[in-house]
C-alpha cells in the first residue's frame, strides 16, 4: 500500500520537539502499534548521535536489538565533512541506518557556491561508500538565484542522490524540479495527504488517491513530527486499513 514505510518520525524536531530519550521510547511505541507499517525510521540530527548510543544499552542488554534494531535517518547539519563521522556513529549493534539527509550549505546563495557544495557532498558520499539513500536539501532563499538553485539540483541528480524538499515552501516548484530530474525525494512536513496529492498531481495530473501508489516511486518518505497524527489523518479519510 502507498503508506508502507511512508513516514520518518521527526519527533525530536519542532513542533513536537521531544527530548531524544522520550522520542526513542515513543518511536518504539509506534512500532508496536497496529500502524507500525506506516513508520520508516526515526530522524536523528548528527549532533545527537552520541546521546543515542547510551539509550540503546538497555535494549542491547535485554537481547532485543538483533530482532529489531532501531532504524534511523541521520540529518547531517555540518556540511560534507560531517558525513563520514555521522555514518560511522550510526553503525554498530542496535542501529540500522536507513537514510542520510544532508543540509547543503549555501554560502549566502551567491555564485556557484551551492553547486560546489553539492559536488563536495557527492564526493564525500562516494568516498565513504555510503550504501543507503542520501537526500540533499538545497536551500532556496530570496538571496538564492534560480540559476544557482537549479545548478545545485543538477549536481545532486547527476551524482545519483535524492533531494529533500519542504512542504512549507513552494512545494509544487520543488516537486517539479525533482521529477524533471527523475530524482527521488523526501518531503519535510505535511499534511501527508496533501503531499501525496501534490506529488501525484505533479507526476501525472491526478491528485486523487488512485495515483498515490505510483507517486511513491519518487516520494521516499514524509518527515513528520507526530506519527500518530498521520495515522489519525488517514483513518479519518477512510484511507487506512489495519492489518
Amino acid at each position: 500500500m502507498f503508506w508502507s514505510q511512508l513516514v520518518d518520525d521527526a519527533a525530536v524536531f519542532p513542533p513536537v520537539g521531544l527530548p531524544l530519550e522520550r522520542a526513542v521510547e515513543q518511536h518504539r511505541e509506534h512500532l508496536a502499534a497496529d500502524y507500525a507499517d506506516l513508520v520508516a525510521s526515526l530522524v536523528v540530527p548528527d549532533t545527537k548521535l552520541a546521546d543515542l548510543r547510551p539509550l540503546l544499552d538497555p535494549v542491547l542488554d535485554a537481547g532485543l536489538a538483533a530482532d529489531r534494531p532501531l532504524a534511523i535517518t541521520v540529518l547531517v547539519t555540518g556540511g560534507a565533512g560531517a558525513i563520514e563521522p555521522a555514518v560511522r556513529w550510526s553503525e554498530g549493534d542496535g542501529l540500522e541506518l536507513r537514510r542520510v539527509r544532508v543540509l547543503l550549505r549555501d554560502g549566502g546563495g551567491l555564485g556557484d557556491d551551492l553547486a560546489r557544495n553539492a559536488q563536495r557532498v557527492a564526493a564525500m558520499v562516494d568516498h565513504c561508500g555510503v550504501d543507503v539513500p542520501v537526500h540533499v536539501e538545497v536551500p532556496s532563499s530570496p538571496e538564492t538565484s534560480e540559476h544557482a538553485w537549479s545548478a545545485a539540483l543538477d549536481e545532486v541528480a547527476m551524482a545519483g542522490l535524492g533531494l529533500t524538499v519542504r512542504a512549507d515552501e513552494d512545494l509544487r516548484r520543488c516537486l517539479d524540479a525533482a521529477l524533471d530530474r527523475e530524482t527521488p525525494f523526501v518531503v519535510v512536513g505535511g499534511p501527508v495527504r496533501e503531499v501525496l496529492a501534490a506529488t501525484a498531481s505533479a507526476l501525472h495530473g491526478d491528485p486523487s488517491p488512485d495515483g498515490w501508489e505510483s507517486a511513491r516511486r519518487w516520494l521516499s518518505a514524509v518527515s513528520i513530527a507526530d506519527v500518530s497524527e498521520v495515522h489519525e489523518e488517514l483513518v479519518d479519510a477512510d484511507l487506512w486499513r489495519s492489518p
